[in-house]
């Protein structure tokens, strides 16, 4: 039984992150439309799971790995903004987040009350900011 699946699957390309997130997706859906009733996200529903295994079972390879890496790059940004928000979060009590003036990168300085002069590490600009 596992040789027939394993010779079948042979120069397949199989599942990947992206697979992932589309049954993630699928799933969540179905749970949605559990309350929903929506013939729509229904579709929508099975649109997904169809090219999750349409992916799967797919033998162009490396169409479905530029797929996943452009995937993984926009992830990747949801991901790190995630973290960021996680991070300031953690952070409230004891660091204040201020963008500088001049190039508006984002800079994490210590909470202590006050007028302080602030040098930008991207840019060099010096100004002060008030705390």
């Amino acid at each position: 039984m596992f040789d027939r699946l394993r010779k079948f699957m042979y120069g397949r390309y199989g599942s990947d992150q992206l697979n992932t997130a589309l049954v993630v997706a699928a799933v969540a859906l179905s749970f949605v439309n559990i309350f929903a009733r929506s013939l729509v996200i229904y579709i929508i529903q099975l649109v997904i799971m169809a090219f999750a295994v349409y992916r799967m079972f797919s033998r162009r390879i490396q169409t479905r790995l530029r797929e996943n890496k452009a995937f993984l790059s926009v992830w990747e940004k949801i991901k790190l903004f995630f973290v960021r928000i996680k991070n300031r979060f953690k952070d409230r009590k004891t660091h204040v987040y201020m963008k500088c003036p001049t190039c508006k990168a984002q800079l994490r300085l210590q909470r202590i009350k006050g007028e302080h002069g602030v040098k930008c590490p991207k840019c060099g600009a010096e100004f002060r900011v008030k705390i």
